[in-house]
């Protein structure tokens, strides 16, 4: 009788933990929690999100590349585009006590799709490709077949990123060998939701990045065997992030884990790890080429070409003020990489940042049938370095005074990417051994993300909306 009971407690263990797989609750969280945020957050809300929506509408109308007009470059629009981003809750970032007029949007989602009344504005995000906003642009066009008024349009595109976030999260979980809890847990950090579930490009380079890690890992398992369609997808995919952030190049690093035993010889293997890094490069060269000599016009603030000879003429500076800049501003990397949403002036409260720390070190540490050797270990230690100062140095050098103590626009959110290398440093095969499988561990982590996800939400309405 023991025996059968037993039995029957391992058929139902495997039930559950069959039903909460981490792809299932993929869908499951990111369906609801997702779309329920991409409704209750205000339009234009989160960081840069009006200027994210404009670059995206210019190029749904077929401009690539944007135009000048005098000293200025930008965009022509419609009054009734512009008047939508302007107008729709002026004077609510950085103001907590504005709240959003609920009727107002409604009002705003009635509007007709535009007017012969063309404006011009300067974007800010002229140098962005159209690679990160391919989902945006299809929520944007879809809307336009079907004469949507230009708020509406940007729900679409919130709605076309979010689905495409949650399919490229989905299929990076199973893909991904031994990490699918660690890969859910950074997925469903509310300040990667978050990015997911409003119109940015954040939810198309940290989707697309964290299927890049998962294929790499796959392909690194001695019983995964390589051919063309595999290689192919990840220099597509590492095409993909350049194009879209071209200080993530340095995760093309990653191909090192892959063993070259498994080509054909050495000089194959080198070759193709040239090739990767060589078409990376050369679409950054090619996109660049075609805004060339603008940055210097935007930036009016900062010099670029100043910064680099400063920096040329004091080399370790950079990892100088790298050290100051995380030290003087530790606590806010650390809220606006697991959640300080909207325009950085909605902080969650402390005790989800201190939980959710928790939890990823403690899934690092105890789960996780895929061993992180040294040499991957290495990689990822290397790979995070390089990007970290890369991501100080392109915001030292454009958006920071010359000389400058710290480094100014650095945020918490541009390491997610990095985050799934970061935690897998702390894997450990002899505490994992000694640990065992842990049961309900799929229940336990749904629990502890609805507790999170739901403070979030609640977070959310509280900040704006007048209940």
């Amino acid at each position: 009788m023991l025996k059968d009971n037993t039995d029957d407690d391992n058929k139902f263990l495997q039930r559950l933990n069959a039903a909460l797989s981490p792809p299932r609750l993929v869908l499951i969280l990111g369906l609801t929690f997702g779309l329920l945020w991409l409704i209750i957050t205000p339009p234009f809300q989160a960081p840069d999100e009006n200027e994210h929506f404009l670059r995206a509408y210019q190029m749904s109308c077929g401009k690539i590349i944007s135009v000048w007009k005098g000293d200025a470059i930008g965009g022509y629009f419609s009054r009734r585009i512009l008047d939508t981003v302007n107008d729709i809750n002026p004077g609510m970032p950085e103001h907590p006590g504005v709240k959003q007029d609920i009727h107002k949007v409604f009002s705003f989602l009635k509007h007709p799709p535009g007017d012969e009344t063309i404006q011009f504005r300067i974007l800010p995000l002229f140098d962005y490709t159209p690679v990160g906003y391919l989902p945006h642009i299809a929520g944007l066009l879809l809307g336009k077949l079907f004469r949507a008024s230009p708020l509406l349009l940007l729900y679409l595109g919130r709605l076309a990123n979010l689905l495409f976030w949650i399919a490229l999260i989905f299929l990076s979980l199973k893909i991904t060998p031994g990490k699918q809890t660690l890969f859910l847990l950074i997925a469903f950090m509310p300040m990667n939701l978050f990015m997911a579930s409003t119109f940015s490009q954040d939810g198309f380079i940290n989707s697309v990045s964290l299927l890049y890690i998962a294929i790499v890992l796959h392909l690194a398992r001695p019983e995964t065997k390589l051919n063309r369609n595999r290689l192919l997808l990840i220099l597509f995919l590492s095409l993909a992030i350049t194009l879209t952030k071209s200080v993530y190049i340095v995760l093309t690093f990653l191909f090192l884990i892959i063993p070259m035993e498994k080509f054909a010889s050495g000089k194959r293997y080198i070759a193709f790890f040239a090739l990767m890094v060589f078409t990376s490069l050369l679409s950054y060269v090619i996109w660049h080429n075609l805004i060339h000599g603008v940055v210097g016009q935007v930036f009016s603030v900062c010099s670029p070409e100043l910064q680099t000879k400063f920096i040329l003429t004091h080399p370790l500076k950079i990892f100088q003020v790298t050290a100051q800049t995380f030290w003087a501003y530790k606590t806010f990397y650390i809220a606006s990489h697991i959640g300080k949403l909207g325009w950085l002036d909605t902080p969650l409260p402390w005790w989800v940042i201190i939980s959710y720390l928790l939890a990823l070190l403690f899934i690092s540490v105890y789960n996780g049938s895929y061993h992180v050797d040294r040499r991957k270990k290495i990689v990822f230690a290397g790979t995070i370095l390089i990007g970290v100062l890369g991501v100080n140095f392109a915001l030292y050098l454009l958006c920071t005074p010359v000389g400058a103590k710290y480094v100014i626009g650095l945020q918490g959110r541009y390491y997610i990417i990095f985050a799934p290398l970061f935690w897998m440093l702390f894997d450990n095969k002899i505490v994992k051994e000694k640990v065992g499988k842990i049961k309900y561990l799929n229940l336990a982590v749904l629990f502890f993300l609805i507790v999170i996800l739901t403070t979030t939400t609640v977070t959310l309405l509280q900040r704006y909306y007048a209940l």
